[in-house]
Formats: C-alpha cells, sequence, structure tokens
C-alpha cells in the first residue's frame, strides 16, 4: 500500500486575517490602477477609435480574469504589476508634437529674444474679436524695456457656475498702458474640446500665449462670459523682472521642444508655479489647492 499523503496544514485564524487585512490594502490598489490603465488606453495615441476601446476593454478584462482564475494571489498580483509597468512605460515614452491642425489662437508658439535690459516677443497675440469664434487674426513682434516693468498680476478666471477650478494666468506692465498677458493653455488642434478627463491622458500638447489683455483677458469677459479676478504680485523689482525672465526662456523651450499638457501634473497653474519657484526662495507648496484652484 502506497503511505497516505499527510494533508496541508489549514492556515490559522491570525493568518487568514492577515490575508483579509492584506486584501483590504491591495485590492483598492488594484482598482485605482486598473482604472488608470483602461482610461490611458482609451485616451492613448492609438490611431483608431475601435482600437483604443479595444485596448481599454482587454486590460479590464484581462485583470478581471487574472484574478478569478489564478487561486494564487501573489502570482496574479505578480502578473498585474507586470502588465501595468508595460502599460504606464508605453505611456511614459508617448511623444508630445509640434505636428498639428492647432487652432488659430495657438497655432504658432510664440519665441523671445533677450538681449540685455530689451526683450522682443516674437508672435504677440492681439486678436481683434467679434464674438469667441469670429475675430481677425494678428499676431505682432514687440520690444520691452525690462527696466520699465512696474507690476505684475495674478489672474483667476472662472468660466462656469463652480468656483473649486479656475484658469489662472499672470500680466506684467511696463507702465500705465502697456501689459504682456502670459496664459499656459491646452494647445488644441481645429474640432477639439477641452476635457479635463482626456487632458490627464496626454490628449493635448501644452502651449504658452503671451498676448496683449485686450486679446488675452478681453476675450474671456466680453465674449465667454468668464469673470476674471486681478490681484498685484507684492515684489521687487528683481523677481519681477527674473520671473518674466524665466517664463519668456519656458516659452521658448516649449516653441522647440513641445511638452503634454496634464491635468495633473502640468497645467496652466502648476506650469506658472514651476517659474515661481524657480525665482523665488521660498517654494510653492503642493497642495490640493494647485489643482482645485479656484
Amino acid at each position: 500500500m502506497s503511505e497516505r499523503e499527510t494533508p496541508a496544514p489549514r492556515p490559522t485564524i491570525g493568518r487568514r486575517a492577515l490575508t483579509v487585512l492584506a486584501w483590504c490594502v491591495f485590492a483598492p490598489l488594484v482598482l485605482l490602477h486598473t482604472l488608470w490603465a483602461t482610461l490611458a488606453l482609451y485616451f492613448s495615441n492609438l490611431p483608431w477609435p475601435a482600437a483604443r476601446l479595444l485596448a481599454a476593454s482587454a486590460f479590464a478584462a484581462g485583470t478581471l480574469l487574472l484574478f478569478a482564475r489564478i487561486r494564487r494571489r501573489g502570482r496574479a498580483l505578480f502578473g498585474f504589476a507586470v502588465a501595468f509597468a508595460l502599460v504606464i512605460t508605453w505611456w511614459w515614452f508617448i511623444p508630445a508634437s509640434n505636428d498639428g491642425d492647432w487652432g488659430d489662437d495657438v497655432a504658432i508658439p510664440p519665441t523671445a529674444t533677450l538681449r540685455g535690459d530689451h526683450v522682443t516677443v516674437h508672435g504677440v497675440r492681439d486678436f481683434r474679436y467679434r464674438s469667441n469664434t469670429e475675430y481677425r487674426v494678428q499676431r505682432e513682434d514687440r520690444t520691452y524695456d525690462l527696466r520699465e516693468l512696474d507690476s505684475a498680476w495674478f489672474l483667476v478666471s472662472y468660466w462656469g457656475t463652480s468656483t473649486s477650478v479656475a484658469h489662472t494666468m499672470l500680466s506684467f506692465g511696463f507702465g500705465p498702458d502697456d501689459f504682456l498677458a502670459v496664459s499656459v493653455e491646452a494647445r488644441k488642434e481645429i474640432g477639439e474640446t477641452y476635457s479635463p478627463y482626456s487632458g490627464a491622458f496626454k490628449q493635448f500638447e501644452l502651449a504658452y500665449v503671451l498676448g496683449d489683455e485686450r486679446d488675452v483677458i478681453g476675450v474671456r469677459t466680453h465674449h465667454r462670459d468668464e469673470s476674471v479676478y486681478l490681484y498685484p504680485l507684492e515684489v521687487s523689482a528683481v523677481r519681477r523682472r527674473a520671473l518674466l525672465e524665466d517664463i519668456l526662456r519656458g516659452a521658448n523651450r516649449v516653441a522647440h521642444e513641445p511638452q503634454h499638457y496634464l491635468t495633473i501634473g502640468q497645467n496652466c497653474t502648476t506650469t506658472l508655479v514651476g517659474h515661481l519657484n524657480a525665482v523665488f526662495p521660498q517654494p510653492v507648496p503642493l497642495r490640493v489647492s494647485l489643482f482645485l484652484n479656484g
């Protein structure tokens, strides 16, 4: 007679409790990572909508089958980690591009030439609007004397009924009547509509808009029914000039090396905060208000 195999010992109550506790921790993480990867595939650079939908559905269904069919959860977690790592690696290397059928407002990236106390901004936007969709395209090269830079303003623009999220901008004054407005925006192609959800998944490039206040602010207050608030920045002349110069260098970089706009990570507010942190000794702390910036 063959010797009967000794059955494996049943897990103790303490071990079961630890297993349940571990899954209470890992299950929400797996769910969140699955949601992110599914959306990243759906809002991806795959060329056909059907291919994006198929890839997103396959990842979600594959995750469900993985944990349903494999009894050893450690192996299931390892398989999921490998699949997620492949998706995030592919997503990380999606390149930004300057090639696109861009809307008129962001078609030409502005650049700047700094020479001593003078800066020439190429492509200052100064559209003349009849409505939000009817306008005369106008861009100019304007030269500013940085010694005359005497004010800086922080702008908050609300475009809907909610005050949780707003568009933020800066404006620099050269005397009482000459202002250069700075707006960091999602660079949309013709026919595209901004969405904070798709904007979180590399659907837009980043655009610096350097323009006349009559354009950058006026189109919002007069034609988009937005509420715009201006707050003076109480900073020294040296910091004020350094901030503008850093922003202009940032615009030059984006004009030659395109970057993605990201709803969480690289948006209108966080990009400007990056310039502020490059100039001021006390950095702006990372907090929720940078994203719920209203």
